[in-house]
């Protein structure tokens, strides 16, 4: 597994490792642009960078952990097209709520108002009392293990914004 760090572009050290995490990813503050991301999760060859060359980019299984919805991680005003792209690229949300991983609902983890996605202002969808950012988040399904569901509505906040995993995996 390949973790890259993502303040620096370049891919060193990636030497056709299956599986590439994003670690603690934050979009347009990081060296990773909208159209890159969407390349890196898309089915088609991409290569990457290394310092004074390329290579081929042979991961099936693209991790990204961060502390920001991904309506946070770029200004996607006038693009709500590349952030459906985006979307669809991602297979599966796990989100943390007092360090107990629960499997998002992936239609209201992303649902786009009129004002685009998860619109702080007027959010949409099934929420908890629990936030990111200090915004409410989506209601969260099921966890893998059925005898653990997502928190009730009257659940405590966590004291730290959770953290969510994107999980996409495709075949070249």
């Amino acid at each position: 597994m390949y973790v890259k760090s993502p303040s620096c572009k370049w891919f060193d050290g990636y030497e056709g490792q299956g599986a590439v995490v994003l670690d603690e990813f934050a979009g347009r503050r990081d060296a990773v642009t909208a159209s890159m991301l969407l390349r890196l999760l898309d089915c088609h060859p991409v290569r990457v960078e290394i310092k004074g060359s390329s290579r081929p980019l042979l991961a099936t299984r693209i991790y990204i952990t961060t502390n920001h919805h991904p309506a946070k991680w770029y200004d996607w005003e006038g693009r709500w097209s590349s952030y459906a792209a985006l979307a669809r690229r991602i297979h599966q949300v796990v989100m943390y709520h007092d360090e107990l991983p629960y499997v998002c609902d992936l239609a209201s983890f992303w649902q786009v108002g009129q004002h685009g996605p998860l619109d702080p202002e007027n959010p949409v969808g099934i929420y908890t009392p629990a936030l990111i950012d200090n915004k409410p988040r989506p209601f969260m399904g099921p966890a893998r293990n059925p005898d653990r569901m997502a928190p009730p509505f009257d659940a405590p906040a966590p004291s730290v914004s959770a953290h969510a995993v994107g999980y996409h995996e495709f075949s070249h």
